[in-house]
């Protein structure tokens, strides 16, 4: 069970920020940035939970290969979610935005 909820984090913050995206851009007219900046915010924001709950789930069990990713979140949990709101800005523009 303690491991359900790291994975669900992980895979919350590939999700999120592409739902987010979607919905800022289309439905409420949104700038492109600033649609993108909060997507991204809350997708670096699922990056963190994610490395917070890794490191609290591992403490109870000691492991010799056991890795702190909460500074590696810190300064790279953004760059997922760029990518990927990125390629769905692409994939809008050049399939749907020219219809």
């Amino acid at each position: 069970m303690k491991k359900l909820v790291p994975s669900l984090l992980l895979m919350m913050a590939l999700v999120v920020p592409l739902i987010l995206f979607w919905l800022l851009f289309t439905h409420f007219i949104f700038s492109t940035i600033v649609a993108a900046l909060v997507s991204i915010v809350a997708g670096w924001a699922l990056n963190l939970t994610w490395a917070f709950s890794t490191v609290n789930a591992t403490q109870e069990e000691p492991a010799p290969d056991n890795s702190n990713f909460f500074p590696i979140a810190l300064r790279f949990g953004w760059a997922c979610p760029t990518v990927l709101v990125f390629l769905e800005w692409l994939i809008w523009h050049f399939t749907l935005g020219s219809a």
